[in-house]
C-alpha cells in the first residue's frame, strides 16, 4: 500500500510540475504581445524606410511623411519571426456589367472565381519623391524638382507655383538644378502591392534573418506574401524584361501576383541565389545597428521558461523563407461597393460554394486561414506534406497540425518542394487550407500528372512539363534580378532624400511637404 501511494504521489508532482511550466509558458506569452501601429505609405519608399529605420531603433531627424515626422524612433525590437505582405491597391476603374452578367448567367462558378470582367486601369505611377519632399536651401534652389515620366517629358515647376512661392518668399529663388538625374516613373500598383514590401523587407532582413531559430534547415524568419487565384490570367512571364511594373498591362493587379509567386517559389533555387543573398544581405550600417546593446529587456522578459531559454541558446542569424498564399474570394474594401451590390456579392458567392467550389471563403476571417497556418505551421509540414503529398486541411485541434483532406492523392513519394497555400472551404463554410495550382509550378514543383476533376482545379489547367517548369525558374531568375537592380535604384534615391532632409532638419530650415 505504501509503495502505491508513494508511486501516485511521484506521479502527481510530475503532473503539476508539468501544469506550472505550461503556466508560466502562458503568461510569459500573454505579458509578451504588444499592439504597436506603424503609419507607412507604401507608395512612398521614404516612407517605407523611415519606418523600417523605426522599428530597426534608428534615431532620425528629417521628415518622412509618416505621420510623426521621423523624430523619434519608438524603439528597437529584437526580431520578426513572421512577416505577412498584403496588397494596397486594386486599381480598377469599375466592372463590365454585361460581360459579368452574362458570364454568370452562363458559367456561375469559373466567373466568380477568375472574373474577367473587371476594368483595369493602366499606366499609372506614383507621385515622384521630389514632388513629395522638395527641400529648399539655403542659397534659395529647390532640389530634384524634375522627373522624367513614361512619355519622356520633364517635368518643370509650374509658372503660377513660382510666382505664389515668390510672393509669399520674395527672397527665395526657386531653380532647376544645373546636373540633374531624372527619376524615372515608378508603377504604383507595383509600389503598392509589391516593391514597397519588397524594399521593406530588404530594410528589415536583419531581424527577419533572426527569427523562428529552430526551424528547417536551421532557416530564419519567413515572409508570407498574399498572392491570388487570378495571378496567372495575365501575360507577365512574357513581360518580364520590358514591363516588370506592369505600366502597359490591363490587368496590372493579376501580373503583381504573378510576380508575387515567382518570387516566392522561386526565392529558393540555385538560379536566384546570387540575388536572393543580396537581397538578404544586410547593409554595413544595419550591421553596426545589429552589433550595438540590445534593448534592456522589460522584466517579465528577464526570467524566460525553460522551453524558451533552450531555444535561445540556439538563436542564430539565417536566411528567412518566403512563401506564398491567398485568401481565395473574399469580400473586402479592395473594390469599394455600394451596400446593394455588397449583398448580392455575398448571395453569388454563397451559391458558387454551394455548387462545389473550394475557393469561395467569401468572409476575410475565413480567408486568411492559408496565411495563419503557414505562420504557425511546422517547416517539415509546410514543405513536406506527407509521404503522399495529399492537399492538407488545417486541424481545428491544433495550428501546427494538418490532416488529409480528401483521398484524392495526386502524386506518391515525399517532396520537399514549395507549394502555393490557398484558403479553401466545404460546402458548409467549414475553412482548411489546400494547396493550389500554379501555371509552370504545378503543386509542388514536380512535373507529374494531374486527375482533371481534382477538387480546385482549373478547367484548363494542363499537367506540368520539364519545359515548362524550366520555364518558370528562368522567369523566377529574370524577375529577381530585376527586382534587385531596381531595389538598388531606389535605395539610393531614398537614401540621398532621406540625407537632405536630414540635413535640413539639423540646421533648423524649413523641410517643404
Amino acid at each position: 500500500m505504501d509503495g502505491h501511494a508513494g508511486e501516485d504521489s511521484e506521479g502527481d508532482s510530475d503532473d503539476e510540475h508539468d501544469h506550472e511550466e505550461e503556466e508560466e509558458l502562458l503568461r510569459y506569452h500573454m505579458q509578451r504581445v504588444r499592439i504597436r501601429p506603424e503609419l507607412v505609405d507604401l507608395t512612398d519608399l521614404v516612407s517605407v524606410r523611415r519606418c523600417a529605420g523605426r522599428l530597426l531603433g534608428e534615431a532620425s531627424e528629417g521628415g518622412g511623411g509618416d505621420g510623426d515626422g521621423g523624430a523619434k524612433a519608438a524603439g528597437k525590437i529584437p526580431k520578426l519571426d513572421v512577416v505577412i505582405w498584403n496588397a494596397g491597391i486594386g486599381g480598377w476603374l469599375g466592372i463590365n456589367t454585361l460581360q459579368g452578367i452574362w458570364g454568370m448567367a452562363t458559367d456561375l462558378v469559373e466567373t466568380v472565381t477568375r472574373p474577367t470582367f473587371k476594368i483595369g486601369s493602366l499606366g499609372k505611377v506614383c507621385r515622384p519623391l521630389c514632388e513629395r519632399y522638395p527641400v529648399t536651401t539655403s542659397a534659395g534652389s529647390r532640389a530634384g524638382t524634375g522627373v522624367k515620366r513614361q512619355d519622356g517629358v520633364k517635368m518643370e515647376m509650374e509658372t503660377g507655383m513660382l510666382e505664389k512661392s515668390q510672393q509669399t518668399h520674395p527672397s527665395t529663388t526657386i531653380i532647376q538644378p544645373e546636373k540633374e538625374t531624372p527619376e524615372p516613373p515608378l508603377g504604383e500598383i507595383f509600389t503598392a502591392n509589391v516593391f514597397g514590401h519588397y524594399m521593406l523587407g530588404h530594410y528589415l532582413s536583419p531581424l527577419i534573418s533572426k527569427g523562428c531559430p529552430g526551424g528547417i534547415d536551421g532557416s530564419g524568419g519567413r515572409i508570407i506574401w498574399i498572392s491570388s487565384l487570378e495571378a496567372d490570367l495575365g501575360a507577365f512571364d512574357a513581360n518580364v524584361d520590358t514591363d516588370i511594373m506592369g505600366l502597359k498591362s490591363s490587368v496590372v493587379y493579376e501580373d503583381m501576383k504573378r510576380l508575387v509567386d515567382l518570387l516566392a517559389l522561386t526565392a529558393d533555387l540555385q538560379g536566384t541565389t546570387h540575388a536572393v543573398d543580396g537581397y538578404f544581405g544586410a547593409t554595413t550600417s544595419r550591421n553596426q545597428l545589429l552589433q550595438q546593446d540590445e534593448p534592456p529587456l522589460p522584466s517579465h522578459e528577464k526570467q524566460l521558461p525553460r522551453r524558451l531559454r533552450e531555444e535561445e541558446a540556439t538563436h542564430q542569424q539565417h536566411t528567412p523563407k518566403m512563401y506564398t498564399t491567398h485568401p481565395g474570394i473574399c469580400m473586402s474594401e479592395i473594390l469599394p461597393q455600394p451596400i446593394y451590390i455588397k449583398i448580392t456579392t455575398f448571395f453569388i458567392l454563397w451559391l458558387a460554394r454551394l455548387l462545389g467550389s473550394i475557393w469561395h471563403p467569401i468572409q476575410p476571417y475565413k480567408g486568411a486561414v492559408s496565411a495563419v497556418w503557414v505562420a504557425l505551421a511546422d517547416a517539415e509540414m509546410l514543405e513536406g506534406f506527407g509521404d503522399d503529398n495529399r492537399a492538407h486541411t488545417l486541424n481545428s485541434n491544433s495550428n501546427s497540425k494538418c490532416k488529409d483532406e480528401d483521398e484524392d492523392t495526386f502524386a506518391s513519394g515525399k517532396t520537399k518542394s514549395k507549394g502555393k497555400y490557398g484558403s479553401a472551404t466545404t460546402r458548409l463554410g467549414t475553412e482548411y487550407v489546400s494547396r493550389t495550382e500554379v501555371d509552370g509550378w504545378g503543386y509542388d514543383g514536380t512535373v507529374q500528372h494531374i486527375e482533371s476533376n481534382r477538387l480546385g482545379r482549373w478547367r484548363d489547367a494542363v499537367d506540368l512539363t520539364e519545359e515548362r517548369r524550366v520555364e518558370f525558374e528562368e522567369a523566377g531568375r529574370k524577375v529577381w534580378k530585376r527586382m534587385e537592380e531596381l531595389r538598388v535604384e531606389w535605395e539610393g534615391r531614398v537614401e540621398d532624400v532621406i540625407r537632405r532632409l536630414d540635413e535640413k532638419a539639423r540646421k533648423g530650415e524649413g523641410v517643404e511637404r
